[in-house]
């Protein structure tokens, strides 16, 4: 094989690469497809921060994950709420905040206690807001002993 082939013959695999690389690039403002995982956050959201669009911010302390997705066309959000290593035998309240801009869609939807350990899991199918662009999952321990939020996941 002559210099000239084996340089062109070693160039096509990097402009395959490239092609498929700017595909990626073309899609990548989208939201992802399919349930999406974001840690908890704690122990105190209101002092950390955070903000409708993103969700808590993130702190060195995690308490477990949220999934979130919006599965077919039927106008639910459906998710699973793993608290890991909270504060023992402690109830929480449960809310979600689906962004459509306003910040004002701050839906409670359920109430779980801990175990012994600090740990519960919650499954749950709630309305969706149509016009909203991301959700978190809030938790507010009684008395504010706790607020726990996830990072925000943008919907599909």
């Amino acid at each position: 094989m002559s210099n000239r082939r084996l340089i062109r013959w070693a160039r096509a695999p990097f402009a395959i690469v490239g092609a498929i690389a700017t595909i990626g690039v073309a899609t990548a403002g989208a939201a992802p497809e399919g349930a999406q995982k974001a840690p908890l956050y704690g122990p105190n959201i209101v002092s950390s921060g955070f903000s409708c669009s993103t969700g808590a911010a993130p702190t060195a302390a995690k308490f477990g994950f949220v999934v979130l997705n919006t599965p077919g066309e039927d106008g639910r959000l459906t998710g699973e709420v793993s608290i890991k290593g909270a504060s023992a035998n402690t109830t929480y309240s449960l809310a979600d905040e689906q962004d459509p801009g306003d910040c004002v869609n701050i839906i409670q939807f359920a109430m779980v206690t801990t175990n012994g350990q600090g740990n519960a899991n919650v499954h749950f199918s709630i309305a969706r807001i149509h016009s909203a662009t991301s959700v978190w999952v809030g938790l507010e321990a009684e008395g504010f002993s706790q607020v726990l939020g996830s990072s925000a996941v943008p919907l599909d």
